[in-house]
């Protein structure tokens, strides 16, 4: 057995040796206490007394799910309770320093260069989310983490995939799911399995500090003084304010503070030298707590995002050096002139405000290079932005900005304008849009631009998307293609020209009127082959795209094809790069769709929106698949023509039902439901079934012989313990995964 943490290692081995990967989760709540119990004291039976009930719950929360550390407590506190009695309780402090043995035991190196700033990831609290990927490059590049070796302006990027391949950073659970169409709208967060063991290693280095780490602070100057640089508080300790008199607070640069921590525990004045100043969710945070920070300190960036902050100081101009200011999501309306002064001030970030007007005077900001009005009610952007030297990136997200002004392509060195247009599903843009956005014909001038998104070209002639094509350095481009586009001539060869001329384009989204035919796409010839996503939304195809087949690394696919068509399955089964298919057949099938082993050996997500989903899997057909969804209409149909073989796609982990609720007594509706239902019951795994969003709870059938078998109590006992042992060793592999950063493999026999 090889366990790894980089899914590109495992992906070697599957195909070099015979065998499967398999992806392990963490227990819920309900497996974990059964573990716990039934290895630790032999049965599920019987009432803990409460001070042993009190550590399983405190030993449960601290081991989030993972067996091996379920199953290692267990067996300690089972030798605890043989050694010393059934009423000795071990202390809650006891079980966190063995549990910190155990997360030793799997330590990793981290000295290399790309590795500390991993270690910094224990600054943000457990949910911290990242809104983008440029907010985590953004700090580490104020840290000083970004290596010298390596000032590309890519940087941050390349290392966020980086995090992202050794799941270090994840996509956030409450807005990544269900919507497999709106993967670019994800947020990230810390893997919450691997940042209390980051905040363990990130003490021990003398790197950062949080709230429950600074008992680990070293001693300066030979005496109890304890010194930390970056210090994180993000959950009130009765015993916090005398940690923190026992430090040396003058050499702290980076602060962070969050959650209900009282202000009285955290005396500014004791800070010297900060220069990261990060008080997002702080809930104690006072508008007066701004104006002495801004009397105290010369920061270089701060953030008091998602606090209920309602003005900015005026002596916010004293903050002379600030590089990065953020304010998004506070009850900010207005910006106070001062603001302006700030002449080395880099990044701006109002989303979410409720401010209305920004100023002529921001063109003194000659240093800005990026500016986040989105969501806000802000309807006009003035002439000033357009004559910002340095602005690279411009997000006008949700706004009442109807149009952009003439002068707008003055920004030369503008690299990235995001605006939204279209609605939800739609990729670069938000759901909340009401504002069409008028770009200029001219924009084809701005010839450094990287990511356009989402431009409304319902009112561009032909020869202004023409000349679009002279936008060479694209690599994200969405837009909005209407009906009567769709059916002339010139605009359909100007876009055609222009696709073949974004060499670099890596990412193409196209929103159609609805209903419109994008057959005229399929003669096209020599497109983009570093495409890595391509959706075409409400659009149709007669049949998948010949060219199509040509794209070797791409990784998401939307289309919408009418006729049932051979060749079709496997034009998408030899895209040998694709994760994501959102594919929708508007026919029905004569006969069964069949998934065979060969093809979609990366496909990882799979949405099929068909009148009659007719689908049938055979054994190790989508070996990664881990996600299903399929749209559901009231069609009829027959019992054979329902979705089979769901069993058979080993590494499944998620199934997803959709159909308009009028249609609930359908019979099509009715029997697909009970076939998916019942294929769900009978996997190896346990599936989460989800009908129009509401969870549903399914029996498998493992569970039904289990609550058919009688037995003696010692029988079950053996049976948990033997199931116990078994979960370690399946186990064994998440753990590493989750921890190993280095992405090595290890031989157990």
């Amino acid at each position: 057995m090889f366990t790894a943490r980089d899914e590109q290692v495992s992906g070697w081995f599957l195909s070099n040796y015979n065998g499967v990967v398999h992806q392990m989760k963490p227990l819920n709540d309900s497996d974990s206490e059964k573990l716990l119990r039934t290895k630790a004291f032999s049965s599920m039976d019987g009432c803990l007394p409460d001070n042993l009930r009190l550590l399983c719950d405190e030993i449960l929360n601290m081991c989030r799910g993972i067996p091996l550390f379920i199953t290692s407590m267990a067996d300690w506190l089972k030798q605890h309770q043989q050694q010393y009695g059934s009423s000795a309780v071990p202390r809650v402090e006891q079980v966190r320093l063995l549990l910190k043995q155990f997360e030793h035991l799997l330590s990793f190196d981290y000295s290399d260069e790309l590795r500390q700033p991993s270690l910094y990831l224990s600054m943000f609290p457990q949910g911290y989310v990242f809104e983008n990927k440029d907010h985590l490059a953004a700090i580490l590049e104020y840290e000083g983490f970004i290596p010298e070796w390596d000032l590309s302006p890519d940087f941050g990027k390349r290392y966020f995939s980086w995090l992202l391949n050794r799941k270090i950073i994840i996509p956030a659970a409450e807005n990544c799911g269900l919507n497999i169409d709106e993967d670019d709208l994800c947020q990230w967060q810390v893997n919450p399995f691997i940042l209390r063991f980051l905040a363990s290693r990130a003490a021990e280095m003398g790197l950062v500090f949080t709230s429950s780490t600074l008992t680990l602070a070293p001693s300066g100057g030979g005496n109890t003084t304890r010194i930390a640089r970056r210090l994180a508080l993000h959950h009130p300790d009765p015993q916090l304010p005398a940690m923190l008199q026992q430090m040396d607070l003058s050499q702290t640069r980076s602060l962070l503070i969050s959650g209900a921590v009282d202000r009285t525990t955290v005396a500014l004045d004791k800070f010297g030298y900060l220069v990261l100043l990060d008080l997002e969710g702080w809930e104690n945070l006072k508008d007066e707590d701004l104006l002495q920070i801004c009397k105290m300190f010369m920061l270089m960036y701060l953030s008091v995002r998602n606090t209920r902050v309602s003005k900015l100081p005026p002596q916010i101009k004293e903050l002379r050096i600030l590089r990065a200011l953020d304010i998004s999501r506070t009850n900010i309306s207005e910006i106070p002139s001062e603001v302006w002064e700030l002449k080395h001030l880099k990044m701006l970030d109002l989303r979410g405000t409720w401010i209305r007007h920004l100023p002529e005077k921001v063109k003194e900001l000659t240093s800005l290079e990026r500016l986040d009005i989105s969501h806000t009610k802000i309807s006009d952007l003035p002439s000033g932005v357009c004559r910002l030297p340095s602005l690279e990136t411009l997000d006008l997200r949700g706004t009442l900005i109807s149009q952009l002004p003439d002068q707008f392509v003055q920004i030369k060195r503008l690299g990235h304008l995001i605006v939204g247009s279209a609605g939800a599903g739609s990729g670069m843009i938000y759901s909340d849009q009401t504002v069409l956005t008028k770009i200029p014909e001219t924009i084809h001038q701005l010839r450094y631009l990287k990511t356009l998104a989402t431009i409304d070209l319902s009112e561009f002639s032909a020869r202004s998307v023409q000349f679009l094509g002279d936008l060479q350095e694209l690599r994200v481009l969405a837009i909005t293609w209407s009906f009567h586009q769709c059916s002339d001539k010139d605009h359909q060869q100007a876009l055609r020209s222009s696709i073949v001329r974004w060499r670099k384009l890596k990412s193409l989204t196209i929103h159609c009127g609805l209903g419109c035919s994008m057959e005229f796409l399929g003669s096209l010839i020599e497109p983009p082959n570093g495409l890595k996503k391509i959706k075409v939304i409400d659009g149709k195809f007669a049949s998948v795209p010949r060219w199509i087949r040509g794209l070797k690394h791409l990784t998401f696919l939307q289309i919408t094809v009418c006729k049932q068509v051979a060749d079709d399955l496997k034009i998408l089964a030899g895209l040998i790069e694709l994760q994501h298919l959102v594919l929708g057949l508007e026919f029905i099938p004569e006969k069964a769709i069949v998934i065979e082993k060969e093809g979609f050996k990366e496909l990882e997500r799979f949405s099929l929106d068909c009148p009659v989903p007719w689908l049938t899997f055979e054994k190790e057909a989508m070996r990664k698949l881990t996600y299903l969804r399929l749209t559901l209409h009231a069609f009829p149909a027959s019992d054979m023509s329902v979705p089979s073989g769901i069993n058979n796609l080993k590494e499944l982990t998620e199934v997803t039902l959709c159909y308009n609720v009028r249609y609930t007594n359908s019979p099509n509706i009715k029997m697909t439901t009970d076939a998916v239902s019942k294929e769900v019951a009978k996997h190896s795994n346990t599936i989460d079934l989800f009908i129009n969003g509401i969870r549903k709870d399914v029996i498998r059938s493992s569970d039904k012989k289990e609550e058919s078998a009688t037995g003696s109590e010692v029988d079950a006992a053996e049976d948990g313990a033997q199931a116990a042992d078994e979960a370690t060793l399946r186990t064994t592999i998440q753990v590493q995964s989750e921890i190993e950063v280095e992405g090595e493999t290890e031989s157990h026999t």
